[in-house]
């Protein structure tokens, strides 16, 4: 357990930084098209003094997160790389809820449109809700010094 929550999982400045980074890069290698978001959301860990209810509890655990909403247009194969890519990012990424649908023509320029008027019905338009954990704070594991190495 220690070797999780002390080497696998980063700092949650350095995560942050990372997440935002690595996620634009993955849209843009990927050849995909960035319809909605993505959006973050802080996840207070489970049992904080946090008084409100939040819309992401189900996606809380014991660490501090973000939760991630992204809607992204592509080939099916492409967003498949994506999503693999995310699973083997070297941050803890959890893909909690995914949804595929036909991409709708009003997504797409006209000129595009007339361009790929035969492959039209090969874009996809993917939804992930995904959340990522940092290490705890200091005060959370008891005052211990944690070694982000």
């Amino acid at each position: 357990m220690d070797i999780f929550e002390n080497k696998e999982l980063v700092s949650a400045q350095q995560g942050r930084t990372s997440l935002y980074d690595d996620l634009n890069q993955l849209i843009i290698k990927n050849s995909l098209r960035n319809t909605s978001g993505p959006t973050y959301t802080s996840l207070e860990p489970s049992g904080s003094t946090s008084t409100g209810k939040s819309a992401n509890t189900k996606w809380q655990s014991v660490y501090p997160g973000i939760g991630v909403a992204v809607t992204v247009e592509g080939q099916y194969q492409t967003l498949r790389h994506f999503i693999r890519d995310i699973e083997n990012a070297r941050q803890l990424i959890i893909i909690n809820q995914v949804e595929l649908q036909r991409a709708t023509e009003t997504n797409t320029p006209a000129a595009e449109g007339v361009a790929n008027a035969g492959s039209r019905g090969s874009l996809v338009s993917l939804q992930l809700n995904m959340a990522t954990y940092f290490q705890r704070n200091n005060a959370q594991n008891g005052g211990a010094a944690v070694d982000p190495n």
